[in-house]
Formats: C-alpha cells, structure tokens, sequence
C-alpha cells in the first residue's frame, strides 16, 4: 500500500517558514563575519577566503550526476510504498559513492597542495590556503558519502525537526567563531574551522534521526541493482548541467578576476554578490518543502493544479524578492557605508545593485525547477540554463578587456545575460512545461506580482530624498516605512481571487487585533 504524501498548504507554509527562519540567521552572521573580516584583515588574506569559498561552490557538480536524482527516486519509492527499492537505491548507490569520495579526497589533498599554482595567493598565507581547502574537500567528501541516509526528514517532510537541527548547529558554529575570533586570533582559517565542525557534526547528527525515521534506509548486499544506477545516472547527467549553470552566475567573475591578478576588485564582486546569492537561495530553501506535494500531483495527473502552482508560485515569489530587493537598491549605498564601514567600499554598492536587479526575471519563474525536477523533464531546462551561462562567461571576459572595470563589468555580464535568458528562453519553457498560457502568467503573475513594487520603490526615493538617512536607525526607518506602504498596495490592488484568499484572511486577523488598525483591514 502506497505510504501518504501529505499536499496539505498548511504544512508546506509551516515547514517553509522555518527553513526561510535558518536562513535568515545563517544571513545575518554572514553580513556580521564578512564585515568583521573585510575590517580586520588585509585584503589578499580575505580573498583567500574568497577564492576557497568560490571554489568549493563547485565542488556538488563533481557528483551530481550520481546525487542529484537519488533524492527524487527515494520519495518517488515511499509515495509508491515500495521500501524495499529504497533500499535497493542505497544499497546500489553507496559503493559507488564511497569509491567517488576515495578520489575526490586524493584529488582535494593534491589542490589543496597546489593551491598557488592555480591561484593568486602570498607565501606567508599558504598554510591557511591549504588547510583551509582540505578542511573544506573532506566536508564535501562526507556530504556525498552519507547523502542517501539524510532522506528520511525529506520523504516524511520533518523539515521542522531538520530545520531545528541546522538551527542548533548554526548557533554552535557562532560560538566557535567568536571564540576563535575574539580568543585566539583573527584569522580567514577560524572561519572555516568552525564552519566544518558544525557541518560535521550536524551532518552526523540529522543520518542518525533520518535512518530511525525511514528504516529502509539501509545497506543490504543482496539488494544491489546496477540497472538502478543506469536510471539515476540519466536523470542525474542533466541535473549535473543545471549545477554547473548555477555554480557559474557569480563564481565565474571572481574567479576570472583573481586569475587576472585583480585580487581587489576580486573581493568587491564577491561581496556584491553575497546578498544576490543569499536571495537567489531563497526559492530552493522556500520551495524545498514543495517537492514531495508537487512529485504526488504529478503521479495523480493533477495537470491543471499544477498549473495554478506554478503561476501562485511566480506571484508570490514576486512579492516575497521584491519586498527585500527594493530597498536595498533604494539604499544601496547607506547600506554598504553601514555594512562595511570604508568609503572605499561603496563601489560594491552599484555592482550589487545590478545584480539585484537579476532577481524579477528569475522569480516570476520560480517554479520552473521545481516542476521540471517532479515531472522528470530537466533536459531542455539544464541546456537553456547551461547555454546562458557560457554566454555570460564570453560576456564577462569581453567586458572586463574592454572596460578594465572587474567587477562592474562582470556584475554587467550577469544582469544582461539573465534577463535575456529569462525573457527568451527559461519563462517560455515553464510556461510549457507547467501548461500555462503566457496572457494567463502576465495577467495572474507578473501584473499583480511586480505592482507593489513601483510604488514601494517611488515611496522609498521620497522618504530618501526627504530625510537623508545616514545612521542605522534612520534607515531601517524608512526601510520599514517603504514596506509596509508595499504591503498596503499588495493587499489593496494585487491579491488574486480564490487563490490569495488565505493571504487575505491572515491580513485580517491581524489587523483585526489591533485596535487602532481595524478599519485597514481587507474586507
């Protein structure tokens, strides 16, 4: 008897809020540390911490066509109540990857060693270099050997328990920070040992509860099947495209940059980009706890539910960016100033800008991946992806020759060749693969979705122009101001009827809670 998948709003909400609550803490130190550091240090010791960063962001393409479809083929097993080809998938796969792992250590101790053969790094920093990259390769390495086991919080949608896990362990990696930081020294290799101690043992920790979840997570010899493999690998090659697409947007400049000799202006694009990439992360962690929901659908022919995902998706990943990304372009500059503290540091602040920028295009998509991940068609998705990235790599190269201006340029590469490839390509392909018509998604996603911010963004330029805020204080103000006058809008003119009913309620009970704020409430 098929196990129950539960496609219940409540809980797909409910488990997305704390996994977006991780997240927003794992933001803020991150915000903190990179402040701290661009302060304390010089600059060609942080950009090894950039360089190592950056590198190891590519690091899940090495495997990916093996890890990338285990995940989906698992909760596909347990929708269908076949425990026994859970195990057969484990059983099949962990040799494999052990024997993966095995190179991928040899490899990483030989980069680690030969790391200033390939990039722009003092002598008197070597050391950390190195350390800091092996600490780094055997993380990874214990990530893709132990991958399988984690699946039980995923299949049974615990990301409550896993997301209070990570919750745990992120606060234990901020206390080793700060007492390595603060008690022994300031040094980039704190930063990296206490993030591997934290990783491991919270990756320890969420195998141990998953496997007592799903027992069938388990290795048996007599369950091995290799044609299993010959399956996950197929699925897994395009799955392997679209990470390399996505390890490429911001990680190709900076390192392209630093391999030029253009170690400062290395820096200043990787910092551009962290709020980019934290936002830019939001849809997999929002949308995660959809993709049990979304594979049921898909296995029910719920074709035309699938749809309405797919254009609520879009809206409310609009509002949800937009809501962020509007005042920080608004005050791009006082919130660099605010943020790292030199005046030297505000030519980050138009590069991110622009990167920002980004974000519409690719969130009135947002529910591209997850459909062509639950309805098994990641082929065209992985080419489009993949094709618009080497373009940009073209791109960036061309600009940064032309101009001499790294990052701007790099920065200038990725908004032009993302807005084309989103307008061109990747929306017209959701749109076909979620089977929406494109005057239904302008109508029902873009319209309604991109309203509010006009006029947050033009009551936002006159509350800067009015008060001219410097301090913290004074800008969060208006930041806070030019939000909830987005919200109003939102709820005013741009809720869609039945779908955004839930939202509509919400709003009313809280108003409604509120004396004084009764009269706003949404009728």
């Amino acid at each position: 008897m098929p196990d129950k998948v539960e496609i219940k709003k409540k809980l797909v909400l409910i488990n997305s809020a704390s996994s977006l609550l991780t997240q927003f803490i794992q933001m803020t130190v991150m915000l903190w540390l990179h402040s701290f550091l661009v302060n304390r240090i010089d600059p060609s010791e942080y950009n090894i911490y950039v360089m190592v960063m950056t590198v190891m962001a590519f690091s899940p393409i090495l495997t990916a066509i093996l890890t990338s479809g285990q995940g989906r083929f698992i909760m596909e097993a347990y929708a269908e109540g076949d425990h026994e080809k859970i195990t057969q998938i484990v059983s099949t796969l962990l040799p494999i990857f052990l024997v993966v792992g095995a190179i991928l250590l040899l490899a990483g101790g030989i980069i680690s060693w030969y790391i200033d053969y390939i990039f722009t790094i003092p002598a008197d920093n070597l050391w950390q270099a190195r350390i800091m990259m092996a600490m780094l390769f055997i993380l990874f390495v214990l990530q893709i050997t132990l991958v399988l086991f984690g699946n039980g919080f995923y299949v049974k949608q615990k990301f409550i328990a896993m997301n209070g896990i990570r919750l745990g362990f992120e606060l234990l990696r901020i206390a080793l920070l700060f007492i390595f930081l603060f008690g022994i020294n300031t040094r980039v290799i704190w930063v990296t040992t206490a993030m591997f101690i934290a990783n491991v043992a919270s990756l320890l920790t969420i195998v141990f509860f998953s496997m007592r979840m799903l027992p069938s997570l388990r290795f048996k010899r007599s369950s091995i099947d290799w044609s299993i493999a010959g399956e996950l690998t197929k699925f897994g090659s395009w799955m392997l495209l679209v990470n390399v697409s996505d390890k490429m947007l911001t990680s190709v400049g900076v390192i392209m940059l630093n391999m030029m000799g253009m170690v400062a202006e290395s820096n200043y694009l990787f910092l551009a980009a962290l709020p980019y990439r934290k936002l830019q992360s939001l849809e997999f962690i929002a949308m995660r706890p959809l993709g049990p929901a979304l594979m049921s659908m898909h296995a029910q022919n719920q074709a035309s539910r699938l749809g309405r995902v797919f254009i609520r998706g879009g809206r409310l990943g609009l509002w949800m960016i937009m809501l962020i990304v509007a005042p920080i372009i608004v005050f791009n500059d006082e919130l660099i100033l605010l943020w790292l503290k030199k005046e030297e540091m505000l030519v980050v602040a138009p590069v991110m800008a622009i990167l920002l920028l980004c974000l519409p295009s690719q969130y009135g998509n947002l529910m591209l991946s997850k459909l062509a991940f639950a309805k098994n068609k990641v082929k065209s998705w992985a080419l489009l992806g993949f094709g618009v990235q080497v373009v940009n790599l073209v791109v960036t190269y061309i600009l940064i020759q032309l101009f001499q201006n790294g990052a701007m340029s790099a920065g200038l590469s990725l908004f032009l060749c993302v807005l084309l490839g989103e307008i061109i390509f990747l929306t017209p392909l959701g749109l076909r693969i979620a089977e929406v018509k494109f005057t239904d998604w302008v109508r029902e996603t873009f319209v309604p979705g991109f309203m509010p911010t006009i006029g947050g963004i033009l009551f936002l330029y006159c509350l800067k122009e009015l008060f001219q805020p410097s301090s913290l204080a004074a800008v969060l103000g208006c930041i806070t101001a030019g939000m909830v006058v987005y919200v109003m809008i939102m709820f005013a003119f741009c809720l869609q009827k039945p779908a955004d009913d839930d939202l509509r309620k919400l709003m009313n009970r809280l108003l409604t809670s509120i004396p004084v704020l009764k009269q706003l409430a949404p009728k």
